[in-house]
């Protein structure tokens, strides 16, 4: 399973290699403080436990998370995400992911796995790769793209 993280997360699951299916799971977005923020967030635990682990069919259990480790950019946005809390609440949010997931997590930055490429770029990438009919099939939209070139730069087949 790969994911990527931010305000919302994006999800693949894959079976060797071949993707299976994707999604968001969307993050609370109004609170008025990081308590709030981290119940409200809490409460996306049932939706991401059954996604790594699907009822019915233990052989769709994920064996592995490959997420997007939270990253600091040395940049004027940077600074501003920094002070709004927003790196903050992504580590938190992450940390949770991980932990309702119980599986082994290989983290990996965004200039790990992508680089300074823009989301264009990368997108066009993936469609290459997996082509247009099935992607649109499986409803990926962007968070969930994003997830999906993760899982393809994870398995050797995203430079």
């Amino acid at each position: 399973m790969s994911v990527d993280s931010g305000t919302d997360f994006g999800w693949a699951r894959w079976e060797n290699e071949t993707l299976l299916a994707c999604g968001v799971v969307k993050a609370p977005s109004h609170t008025r403080n990081l308590e709030d923020w981290m119940r409200a967030f809490m409460a996306t635990r049932i939706q991401i436990t059954t996604i790594a682990h699907p009822i019915g069919d233990c052989r769709l259990a994920a064996r592995r998370l490959v997420i997007e480790a939270p990253q600091f950019f040395d940049s004027a946005g940077g600074h501003t995400s920094a002070r709004r809390g927003d790196l903050l609440k992504l580590t938190l949010a992450c940390g949770i992911f991980v932990g309702a997931c119980g599986l082994p997590t290989v983290p990996v930055t965004p200039l790990e796995w992508k680089g300074q490429l823009p989301k264009r770029v990368v997108n066009n990438r993936i469609i290459e790769i997996l082509g247009r009919t099935k992607l649109a099939r499986l409803g990926a939209a962007s968070h969930a793209m994003d997830a999906i070139g993760l899982g393809l730069w994870y398995a050797g087949k995203l430079e």
